[in-house]
């Protein structure tokens, strides 16, 4: 069980969720990886990140979507001494992100069927012990499906939205 008990300067760390209905959102994500919800309030000042990952129901993965690679090359690294180490991949090259050697995320070009009006964007991918049932169970909480899941290197895969 990947317990985390502090993270580099530069890496990810945790996960915010902006939602225009928190009681449904709490609801959702409950039902779907069997969180609890606290309410802190402000952001508490002594938050040190994500205890927990790569586990099913947490954060496994972190990915920028983007239609400017070298732009996002020269930002990222800038900002937050990330390097990039590119993978050639079928038909493309897929980025990842490092702090310290540790890979702590990836970058793709946006995919052409995504439209114009869609910006740059990252994805936060949680870990599931059953893709296809997790989808199966967000369908029913009525969660959004944009594909059916497909098998990539890593695993299985699927983006869902709330």
């Amino acid at each position: 069980m990947p317990v985390m008990t502090g993270y580099d300067d530069g890496m990810p760390c945790w996960v915010d969720l902006g939602s225009s209905n928190i009681e449904e959102s709490v609801q959702f994500y409950g039902s779907l990886f069997g969180w609890s919800h606290q309410d802190t309030g402000a952001e508490p000042a002594n938050m040190s990140g994500a205890q927990l990952v790569n586990e099913p129901g947490t954060l496994v993965w972190n990915e920028l979507n983007t239609r400017d690679i070298e732009a996002s090359k020269a930002f990222y690294p800038k900002v937050f001494g990330w390097a990039a180490h590119d993978n050639a991949m079928e038909g493309m090259t897929y980025t990842e992100w490092q702090v310290s050697g540790r890979t702590i995320g990836g970058m793709l070009p946006m995919p052409e069927a995504v439209p114009t009006q869609v910006p740059n964007h990252w994805l936060v991918y949680f870990g599931t012990d059953d893709t296809d049932a997790t989808v199966a169970k967000a369908t029913e909480l009525r969660g959004s499906v944009m594909a059916p899941p497909f098998d990539v290197p890593p695993g299985r895969t699927v983006t869902v939205f709330r």
